[in-house]
């Protein structure tokens, strides 16, 4: 603000009246066409998009309209920019599981590579040195196989080497931690925030990339189990997809269910399924047992004698029809 401005400000004159005036005083002299411009500058000068002198409409309405306009074009167009940049890494990878948070820090379960890259190096444009982060999948996948990570991410990035926390939880159960530059602290370190040593983590399962190829939709681990928002559809030419059971546990499904055509057990079938629940079999059920709790839709499924057809009946509640044909 200018001089004259504070002056009348400490004469005891209302500050937002005597803005106002200086506005209508640049509409007298820039035009009424010019009350857009002035209307994005008020806007940007209340995000502090304007620095020092600049943010003065009387500043401005010395240098001209021209330069005005100008120049509060090119600041809206770099906070665009920098907006979108920071939106488009603003989204957490879909395959990190979002966690209670801490009170300054968002939590993750990063059970595979691609989270751990997405993560660790672009995730809210903060960029950490772990190794696990690399282009190469090997550290992850190969040197930490047996671990379990959580990434804690600063709420609010202070710039030190602590905005980016990975958690190593080893197979023996020790806890080690790693800062944003790679340096390793032990469970008893005090340079890492208390609210982070006395956050509780289990062993978790790692992502199976199988699912990439199955699960049509996103997904959260709950108590060991894959609930899917969305379908999922395993079939015979499934990649790596060759064993007589499912993968993994599956919980609630908000879809469909398709199991292929070689499965020999109701094993990690899932609990519920919201839709249409298919166990198609070209072999024969070994039993029934772990088949789904409750099918909104119609369960089909073949290959089954009336034992196992009495089993689930007694232990499905369907909504649709089962069908054994």
């Amino acid at each position: 603000m200018d001089l004259l401005l504070e002056t009348r400000v400490m004469l005891g004159e209302d500050r937002e009246h005597i803005l106002e005036e200086s506005f209508k005083i640049a509409v007298e002299k820039f035009g009424e066409d010019s009350k857009p411009t002035i209307d994005l500058f008020k806007k940007l000068v209340n995000k502090n998009q304007f620095q020092g002198q600049e943010k003065d409409i009387n500043y401005w309405i010395k240098q001209g309209f021209e330069k005005f306009k100008s120049k509060v074009m090119e600041v809206e167009q770099k906070g665009s920019k920098t907006s979108q940049k920071k939106e488009r890494n603003s989204t957490p990878h879909k395959e990190a599981i979002k966690i209670k948070d801490t009170e300054n820090y968002e939590v993750f379960q990063i059970p595979s590579y691609e989270a751990s890259k997405f993560m660790g190096r672009f995730y809210r444009n903060k960029s950490a040195g772990w190794c696990i982060s690399t282009d190469s999948e090997l550290h992850f996948n190969q040197s930490y196989r047996d671990s379990s990570f959580y990434f804690f991410i600063r709420k609010e990035f202070l710039g030190d080497t602590f905005d980016k926390i990975a958690l190593e939880l080893k197979v023996n159960e020790k806890i080690v931690y790693w800062s944003s530059n790679d340096n390793m602290y032990s469970g008893e370190s005090s340079e890492i925030p208390q609210e982070i040593k006395d956050y509780k983590v289990v062993k978790f399962p790692r992502f199976d990339p199988i699912l990439r190829e199955v699960i049509r939709g996103t997904y959260e681990i709950v108590d060991g189990r894959y609930n899917v928002k969305g379908h999922v559809q395993f079939d015979d030419i499934t990649v790596g997809f060759e064993d007589d059971e499912l993968p993994v546990p599956f919980g609630i499904i908000d879809g469909d269910f398709y199991c292929g055509d070689h499965l020999e057990t109701f094993k990690n079938a899932p609990i519920e399924v919201k839709g249409e629940f298919d166990y198609g079999n070209s072999v024969i059920l070994k039993d029934c047992d772990g088949c789904p709790k409750k099918v909104g839709g119609n369960f089909w499924t073949t290959n089954l004698d009336d034992e196992d057809i009495e089993y689930i009946r007694d232990n499905c509640e369907i909504g649709g029809d089962l069908i054994t044909d």
